[in-house]
């Protein structure tokens, strides 16, 4: 079609989904070729964390350090993958919802370079941090909240429904995963409190900064 002149296409909405799922799955088959260059294994992450990406390069973020952060979202993609993980159903609809999606790995990429200046080497607590950060917005799915209030609409502007489902989300994304990724009570916990700031800023006001999980913060 480029080679035609065509700069446009449409589809059908009921054809979109489909379209995306078939794009992903030949740019995840070129990523796994043992010569993908390293702006093909880029890519993933800039297709689906391609705003957060520009602002790391408008804050002159090294390379090598996005390319660790990209290493770090496959390899817990690719432990997802591996386990039981995708055949539950609302992880299924978590992972083909493109603004949860895009939100997730975004998080995960901040989550990485974040751990990767603390100095955290352990795997075992990578992992924690990658799965926790990946699935902190589970519980969002189906509650009918748009993508841009995950990070532009303050919370005090949502409407009443919308700020309870915001709420509850932490502990639903909780109630999902508890039974389906071997989580500990270390993640889960950090997944519960996302939301909690230190100083009482979070959304429960005064909480107790002693309570507040350090991984938490980190995916927070």
């Amino acid at each position: 079609y480029i080679n035609k002149g065509f700069n446009h296409f449409y589809l059908k909405k009921e054809d979109q989904q489909e379209y995306v799922e078939y794009c992903d799955t030949v740019l995840t088959k070129l990523q796994e070729h043992a010569q993908a260059k390293s702006e093909i294994r880029l890519s993933h992450t800039a297709h689906f964390g391609e705003m957060l990406l520009g602002k790391l390069a408008h804050f002159k973020v090294d390379l090598q350090d996005i390319s660790y952060a990209d290493n770090f979202v496959r390899s817990i993609e690719g432990l997802t993958r591996n386990s039981n993980v995708e055949s539950n159903p609302e992880i299924q609809k978590f992972l083909k919802n493109i603004a949860l999606k895009n939100h997730s790995i975004g998080c995960t990429v901040v989550a990485a370079l974040l751990a990767k200046e603390f100095g955290i080497e352990s795997q075992k607590a990578r992992t924690l941090i990658g799965v926790a950060s990946y699935f902190h917005d589970l519980g969002l799915i189906g509650a009918g909240i748009r993508a841009e209030h995950l990070e532009r609409v303050p919370f005090e502007k949502l409407s009443e429904e919308d700020q309870l489902i915001y709420r509850e989300h932490p502990a639903k994304s909780v109630e999902i995963l508890k039974d389906v990724v071997n989580a500990n009570s270390v993640m889960l916990q950090a997944i519960l409190q996302h939301h909690e700031r230190r100083f009482g800023r979070g959304l429960i006001p005064n909480f107790k900064v002693s309570e507040l999980s350090p991984l938490a913060e980190i995916i927070g």
